[in-house]
């Protein structure tokens, strides 16, 4: 079992299905922050975009990508039955862990 701090082999089995799901330019923006550390900044001047512009495409792409885990989640959760009280938190996209993982899928 992972430590609390690091992301478990299906969470990161996870994001690259749903990465893999998305179109390139969404992939691309979500990769040059989390996996290459790139400021909105930065990445504006890759994409040749503004920094706002930036941030937007990644706000969007995040979002892409979370409705995708969701769809995996609950995929999953299905063959749990129902009435097992199953807790589901937020999708955002800014969640520390969700971060880590990303970072955990250029390994």
């Amino acid at each position: 079992m992972p430590a609390a701090d690091e992301p478990d082999d299906a969470a990161v089995a996870a994001v690259r299905r749903g990465l893999a799901t998305l179109d390139p330019a969404d992939r691309e923006v979500i990769l040059l922050v989390a996996r290459d550390g790139l400021t909105a900044a930065e990445v504006g001047e890759v994409l040749g975009c503004t920094p706002g512009a930036a941030r937007v495409r990644l706000h969007r792409a995040r979002h892409r990508l979370g409705a995708e885990l969701s769809k995996v989640e609950q995929e999953q959760g299905e063959g749990q039955g129902e009435g097992q009280g199953r807790k589901r938190r937020r999708r955002t996209g800014h969640d520390r862990s969700e971060n880590q993982i990303l970072r955990e899928v250029k390994r």
